[in-house]
């Protein structure tokens, strides 16, 4: 996924009580991190802000920032698995996924209410690294109705971690 961020556009160093307070995107990044995750960095320029979370070499992100043009092509269709689920594709994904379809695939987005713990495990895939994390990977981006787009990663976590975070995202901040 494209994480937005301009060149030039510099990035300034927050605390997690300074991210959580965003007046734009805090209320997007203001969840529960899976247990045993700590607070690593947040980081706001103009156009973008990112918060991590690890736990050892394992880590979690969210990227928040405003939805441009381009993301009216990542939305999919639930119904159409094809242009989301990871798990009917090998990697890498340039090989195995339609020309037609790899935008899509490669940066899937969904609206809030479409979110279930299926979706996030089909945007999850398994990753075998030297001298790395090997394990689950995960790539989701959820597009909210005030055209924020909320880009989720995962290095090591569980489908059902990042699910809980989402939902429970979801729940807390009545999104």
């Amino acid at each position: 996924m494209d994480d937005g961020q301009q060149s030039g556009d510099s990035t300034m160093p927050l605390t997690w009580e300074a991210a959580r307070a965003d007046e734009v995107y805090g209320r997007y990044v203001d969840v529960q991190a899976p247990e045993g995750y700590s607070f690593t960095s947040a980081d706001r320029s103009t156009s973008l802000l990112r918060v991590t979370w690890n736990k050892d070499m394992e880590e979690i992100s969210i990227t928040c920032r405003q939805a441009d043009e381009s993301v009216s092509d990542w939305l999919v269709d639930v119904g159409k698995p094809e242009e989301y689920d990871l798990g009917l594709y090998t990697a890498p994904w340039e090989d195995s996924v339609p020309q037609e379809l790899y935008t899509q695939v490669s940066n899937a987005t969904f609206r809030p209410e479409q979110i279930t713990s299926q979706i996030v495990a089909a945007r999850t895939w398994q990753v075998q690294e030297a001298g790395g994390v090997s394990g689950s990977r995960t790539r989701i981006g959820i597009l909210y109705s005030d055209n924020v787009l909320v880009e989720i990663g995962g290095k090591g976590t569980s489908p059902e971690e990042i699910y809980a975070m989402i939902y429970w995202e979801e729940n807390t901040n009545g999104r």
